[in-house]
């Protein structure tokens, strides 16, 4: 209410400082995600990729949806739209959550995968020889 916000697009003035306060903390994190993306190698590329996808239907849910129900007036689009909002980045924060927590064990297993690809050829038995 500081900041005097004018009543536009039928939104409050808090439902603007919340579009700013969120913009910046989304802006924080796709910093983070992208300094990984930028030196990091193929894999931390792929995780960050598939990270910033994920950021940004979150972002669809709980900025865009937030908005257009924060500007809805309609009785009938108001419960509907709040279940597509909330409901909506709950599902990508579950998402975002099982993706993270399972990166280790992923990763793991990928590694112990590579390196046993690898055993052959660092004894010195080459794929063609082994068939």
């Amino acid at each position: 209410q500081n900041l005097h916000f004018l009543h536009s697009f039928n939104l409050r003035p808090e439902d603007f400082g919340e579009l700013i306060i969120s913009a910046c903390f989304g802006l924080f994190f796709l910093i983070f995600i992208g300094t990984a993306y930028r030196f990091g190698d193929r894999l931390s590329r792929k995780i960050s990729r598939s990270l910033i996808k994920m950021f940004l239907i979150l972002a669809l849910f709980g900025i865009v949806f937030d908005m257009i129900h924060a500007a809805t007036g309609s009785a009938i689009l108001q419960p509907i739209l709040g279940l597509l909002e909330d409901g909506g980045e709950q599902v990508v924060m579950s998402v975002i959550a099982w993706f993270v927590l399972l990166l280790p064990e992923r990763l793991q297993s990928q590694t112990l995968a590579d390196s046993s690809s690898r055993i052959p050829e660092f004894v010195g038995i080459s794929q063609s020889a082994k068939e």
